[in-house]
């Protein structure tokens, strides 16, 4: 408990200096009191207390929100461990739903799967780099955007020379992925990176499955990635009519144009959204091991496809948009 309630601390100090620089010591143990105080009673983290600008909103504001705590709560409750474990590898929900990731991918493991050994995976390796001068790398098991990075073989002397950079940084494995070619429409708003939509999916007791607080993902910067943790975007989704309605970063600020586009951000109507959904409802259909899961999605000139899997997925509308969804979240688990 106490290593939790330290690296709690020491989290919660680094968020502060990261959103004011300028702090004197009083403001940061003044701001770190609140941290806890919030988490102690409304079970805000250090980083949605920056999401929502906690300090500035009323406590009936407070109680609408549904903070990060209970959603991670209601995942492993409705969620079967099978379902947890798929979709933290995303080498093995590669394999799950290979026919909706519309592209080549190759998976290096030091553990080894049971299905292929060492000798295997590198050759496989060795024909992907052939096959692919540019890609990107993922490792096996973090989210976030974290570790991700755009590979290109033409910096190195020969294929085996990229092969151990790639071995040597990415000591816990990674996954190795032919690069998306986005539509025109989603890159004109960050060409930098893949600009993605998230839909959660709920299976229903009744058998009915929906999409609940679809969101729009948008880079921003030099960032090749469009995660809330390394400075993109989310902008909310009304999901029964596919347009734009909201938009903000991970410090609560909210926007109406992109920063470095200029394209405006609400009244957007997403390309084909009826297609985006019922892609995530069928995959659902065949995934009843994991009655709330987070599709990622890119759209390319052939339709959908999968980015990644989650089975624990941020509710990232919320932020977009501002407003709590906790009555409606307890509405939903009445009907899970």
């Amino acid at each position: 408990m106490i290593k939790l309630f330290v690296d709690f601390v020491v989290g919660a100090y680094r968020n502060i200096l990261e959103h004011d620089k300028e702090a004197s010591m009083l403001q940061i143990i003044i701001r770190l009191l609140k941290i806890i105080y919030n988490r102690a009673v409304y079970k805000f983290d250090s980083n949605e207390y920056f999401y929502y600008h906690i300090e500035n909103i009323s406590t009936a504001n407070k109680r609408m929100l549904y903070p990060k705590y209970y959603q991670a709560r209601l995942y492993y409750k409705v969620n079967s461990d099978y379902a947890r474990r798929l979709a933290t590898d995303k080498y093995e929900s590669y394999l799950k739903f290979k026919s909706a990731y519309m592209r080549d991918v190759c998976v290096w493991d030091p553990e080894c799967r049971p299905e292929c050994n060492k000798d295997d995976e590198k050759l496989q390796l060795e024909r992907f780099i052939q096959r692919h001068k540019r890609f990107i790398v993922k490792p096996l098991f973090l989210n976030s955007g974290k570790g991700i990075r755009i590979y290109d073989t033409d910096c190195f002397q020969s294929d085996k020379d990229a092969i151990d950079s790639l071995v040597s940084q990415y000591h816990s494995g990674f996954i190795a992925e032919e690069l998306i070619v986005q539509s025109k429409w989603f890159a004109n708003f960050h060409p930098k990176s893949v600009n993605t939509v998230r839909i959660q999916t709920v299976l229903l007791a009744d058998g009915r499955i929906d999409c609940i607080y679809p969101c729009f993902r948008i880079g921003v910067g030099d960032s090749v990635v469009d995660n809330a943790g390394s400075g993109g975007i989310f902008v909310a989704i009304d999901k029964d009519t596919g347009r734009t309605i909201a938009a903000a970063d991970e410090f609560g600020r909210s926007f109406v144009k992109h920063p470095d586009t200029s394209l405006s951000l609400i009244d957007c109507e997403i390309p084909c959204w009826n297609d985006a959904c019922k892609l995530v409802m069928d995959l659902a259909s065949n995934f009843t091991e994991c009655k709330i899961i987070g599709w990622d999605l890119a759209f390319t000139d052939k339709g959908w496809c999968i980015v990644e899997v989650n089975a624990h997925p941020l509710l990232i509308y919320q932020i977009a948009t501002q407003k709590g969804i906790r009555k409606d979240m307890e509405e939903l688990i009445d009907r899970i």
